[in-house]
């Protein structure tokens, strides 16, 4: 027992050391939104996708993503 004790407390630590994770970072709904819309402006300098963040459901963030149909390059699809 001890021994998967201590082989199970080394790996996490190798895990933490190795990959260094950082906890999850809780934002404002105001700075995603910001981010959004950032990333949204640097995809569509090639006009092909476009994301509007919608708002928050179930403490989830619902975005709407649409691009350009292959077909007909003004109609965008949903």
């Amino acid at each position: 027992m001890f021994k998967n004790f201590f082989l199970n407390f080394t790996l996490f630590s190798l895990s933490i050391f190795l990959f260094r994770c950082e906890e999850p970072k809780e934002i404002s709904e105001e700075s995603f939104r910001n981010w959004i819309r950032e990333k949204s402006k640097l995809h569509e300098l090639n006009k092909s996708r476009s994301i509007e963040y919608l708002g928050i459901e179930n403490e989830k963030a619902v975005l709407k993503v649409s691009s350009l149909s292959p077909d007909n390059s003004k109609k965008r699809k949903e």
